[in-house]
């Protein structure tokens, strides 16, 4: 999947049929990239698992679904706020950096 119109039509066509899938999508802390647009699309189904590796930064969104998603709380995304139905989960431990 190469073009970002390629990118939208998967997202949608998950949302829409709820399929089994992992995505594996990086951005360091849900700031920006696709992994924005699968959040914006699944994170109010209940049946979507988020799994963070690695640390979540203080005031990002990464940090607010990590911290407030056990709790039902919600992400502003995009300028948008969403409710946090997904089941959250964290593996630490684990490092981004190269070294």
């Amino acid at each position: 999947m190469d073009s970002h119109e390629d990118h939208e039509l998967t997202v949608r066509y998950l949302a829409k049929t709820a399929r089994p899938t992992i995505v594996l999508a990086a951005s360091g802390m849900c700031a920006g990239g696709r992994v924005v647009n699968y959040l914006k699309a699944l994170i109010e189904d209940k049946r979507t698992d988020v799994l963070f590796v690695g640390y979540q930064a203080k005031g990002t969104p990464g940090r607010d679904i990590h911290k407030y998603g056990p709790r039902g709380g919600w992400v502003m995304l995009d300028g948008q706020r969403y409710t946090i139905n997904a089941q959250v989960h964290a593996l630490s431990g684990y490092s981004a950096h190269a070294d």
